[in-house]
C-alpha cells in the first residue's frame, strides 16, 4: 500500500499538558511521520470549517451522545437541552468549535503505511473512559462524559484524528493548504 496521509491535532487541553512530544513520539515509534505542523490557536472560521456539518453528521452526532446519555442514566433535556438528535448535535458542534478555539492547539500531517487506521487505532474512542487501555486517549486523558454534561460542554479527550481518507484529505487542505 502506498502511504496515507492524516490530520491530527492535539487540542488546547492536550497541548496545554505538555505531552505533545510523547504523542508523537508513539506515532514515530509506530513507524509514521510527521510531514507539515502548526502551532498556535485556531481561528473560529478554521474551527467551525473544520467540523463538517451535514444533517447525517448532526444526527450521528446527535444519537451518540443520546445513547451515552440514556447508558449512564442521564436526562437528555437538562444534559442537552433537547432529546432530538440534530439539536443535540447543533450544541455539540458549537461546543467542539468553542473548544478548538479555546487555547493553542498542535497541529500536525502525519503520514505513513495505513496512516488513517493506524492513528485511529492509536488514540482510541471518543470517550476516554471507554478507550482502549494503552490507547493516547485512555493514557492522556481526564474528562467523562458524565463530567462534560454536568458543565454543558463537549467531552475533552486531547487529540483528533481524521476519520477516513475522504475526511483527511478535506481536513489536511483545510489546516495545511494541501
Amino acid at each position: 500500500m502506498t502511504s496515507e496521509r492524516t490530520l491530527v491535532l492535539i487540542k488546547p487541553d492536550g497541548f496545554a499538558r505538555g505531552i505533545s512530544g510523547e504523542i508523537i513520539s508513539r506515532f514515530e515509534k509506530a513507524g509514521l511521520g510527521l510531514s507539515a505542523a502548526w502551532i498556535g490557536t485556531a481561528s473560529r472560521e478554521k474551527a467551525d470549517a473544520h467540523y463538517t456539518v451535514t444533517a447525517e453528521w448532526l444526527q450521528m452526532v446527535g444519537e451518540r451522545a443520546l445513547e451515552d446519555c440514556s447508558r449512564r442514566g442521564g436526562d437528555p433535556i437538562k444534559d442537552y437541552g433537547s432529546n432530538d438528535p440534530i439539536e443535540v448535535g447543533r450544541g455539540i458542534k458549537a461546543g467542539l468549535t468553542d473548544y478548538l478555539v479555546s487555547g493553542p492547539l498542535f497541529a500536525m500531517i502525519v503520514e505513513g503505511r495505513n496512516a488513517v487506521r493506524a492513528v485511529r487505532g492509536m488514540i482510541g474512542s471518543t470517550f476516554p473512559l471507554e478507550a482502549a487501555a494503552g490507547s493516547i486517549r485512555s493514557l492522556y486523558s481526564t474528562d467523562s462524559s458524565e463530567l462534560a454534561s454536568s458543565e454543558g460542554r463537549p467531552v475533552q479527550n486531547v487529540i483528533h484524528a481524521s476519520g477516513n481518507l475522504e475526511e483527511a484529505e478535506v481536513e489536511c487542505k483545510l489546516w495545511f493548504g494541501m
